[in-house]
C-alpha cells in the first residue's frame, strides 16, 4: 500500500490528528511553528521533532530564496513563452520535492515505527503540517 492511500485510510478511520500551524512571525514566508505538541509526548523525542520541523523550514527557506538562478530561470521562461517549464522543474518545485522526500524518509526511518505519520504540507496548501497518530490496531507500514 502506498503512502498516500495509507494517509487517506487513516484519515477516514478516525485517527488522532495534530496540526502544526504556520509561523507568520517572520512575515509570509513558509515556516512552521516548532512547538512540540503535547499529544506526541511519550511517542517521539521532542528534539527529534524540532529537528524535523527545522529541516522542513530550511528547505522552504531555500525554495523561496531569490538569487541569480531564479532570475535566469524566469528570463528563460519568458523567452520561451514558459514552455521551458514543460521540460524542467523550477527551483521551487525541486525544493518541494526535496521536502516531500525528506518527510517520506523520516516517516520510514523514525516516525512510523513510533505510531506517528507526518503528511506533506503541500497536501494542506502549506497552511499546516498534519501529523497523524496511528491507532494501535494498525500495523506499521
Amino acid at each position: 500500500m502506498n503512502r498516500q492511500s495509507r494517509g487517506d485510510m487513516l484519515s477516514l478511520d478516525g485517527a488522532k490528528k495534530i496540526f502544526i500551524q504556520r509561523d507568520f512571525s517572520s512575515g509570509m514566508t513558509v515556516k512552521f511553528q516548532k512547538n512540540f505538541p503535547e499529544e506526541l509526548r511519550g511517542k517521539i523525542d521532542p528534539q527529534l521533532f524540532y529537528e524535523t520541523i527545522e529541516e522542513i523550514n530550511k528547505c522552504f527557506e531555500e525554495a523561496e530564496r531569490l538569487g541569480a538562478r531564479n532570475t535566469v530561470e524566469s528570463c528563460l521562461a519568458c523567452m520561451t513563452a514558459y514552455l521551458v517549464y514543460l521540460c524542467v522543474d523550477t527551483h521551487y518545485e525541486k525544493r518541494v520535492k526535496k521536502v516531500r522526500q525528506y518527510i517520506h524518509d523520516q516517516n520510514d526511518k523514525i516516525y512510523s515505527k513510533q505510531g506517528v505519520i507526518i503528511l506533506d504540507p503541500m497536501e494542506r496548501g502549506l497552511r499546516c503540517i498534519e501529523v497523524i497518530i496511528v491507532p494501535e490496531e494498525f500495523p506499521p507500514y
